[in-house]
């Protein structure tokens, strides 16, 4: 199957004028919700999207850290490879859970 390319930045201002929600936006327009949040993100748009910060204790980052998203399990050691976590987790977000 052959994948499709999207011009994000023209989907995301049509779905802004729109007045949809994501949801509906996506589902109108057979788009998947997951990589849709993913290039918003991506290009900038945090709109709607809070962070919360997660201090960790000094015990757990020495031991690693067990993450768990859907079917997916990451077991992240201390001396974890910080981009190829992030490619990781982008491709478990485009797949989706």
């Amino acid at each position: 199957m052959k994948r499709q390319k999207y011009n994000w930045n023209v989907i995301i201002s049509d779905w802004k004028k729109s007045g949809l929600s994501q949801a509906q936006y996506c589902k109108s327009n057979n788009l998947n919700q997951n990589l849709f949040s993913k290039w918003k993100i991506k290009l900038g748009d945090t709109e709607g999207i809070n962070f919360v910060e997660v201090k960790l204790p000094e015990q757990i980052i020495e031991q690693g850290l067990y993450i768990q998203i859907g079917k997916y399990a990451i077991n992240v050691k201390p001396d974890f490879n910080k981009d190829l976590l992030k490619e990781v987790l982008e491709i478990i977000g485009d797949v989706g859970c």
